[in-house]
Parts: C-alpha cells; structure tokens; sequence
C-alpha cells in the first residue's frame, strides 16, 4: 500500500521533467521494496541511495523537518479529519 502512495504522485511530477534522474534518498522502509515502487525505479532510471542502518545523520534535514511540524505547526494537538 506504501508504495502505491508513494508511486502515484511521484510520476507525474517525474513525468514533468523527461530526461532528468533524480536521486531517491531512502530511509530503507518497507514502502521501497514492493514491485509498484521497483517499476517506478526502473521506468524512470531513478538513482536509489539507501541511508545507512542506524545512521539518523544520513537522513537529518528530513528528520529535523519532521520534528519542527510536530513540535511548532501541530504543537500537542491531536490530528482530526482533515
């Protein structure tokens, strides 16, 4: 399901710009594995860079993203229907 999520808004935005090949930084999570996301990976010979195991460093502007929605735009609200 996770990578029919990811997949699906990711290609016409890939779609939009031919010939370019776009680096995937990924946190080696389970929505990269599944055959929806390998297709995306090959139709457009996008380049994998898998983040190392344990290494929060490897992915810390994302991480650090995260943590300011949480902690600043969200605050200790709980999520409703949006």
């Amino acid at each position: 399901m996770f990578a029919e999520e990811l997949a699906e808004p990711m290609t016409p935005v890939l779609e939009s710009v031919p010939g370019k090949r776009p680096k995937i930084v990924s946190d080696n999570g389970s929505q990269f594995i599944p055959k929806e996301w390998r297709q995306v990976v090959r139709h457009f010979e996008l380049e994998e860079i898998p983040i190392r195991v344990r290494h929060p460093e490897s992915n810390g502007k994302i991480e650090r993203s995260h943590r300011s929605v949480r902690e600043g735009a969200l605050g200790d609200r709980e999520l409703e229907d949006l």
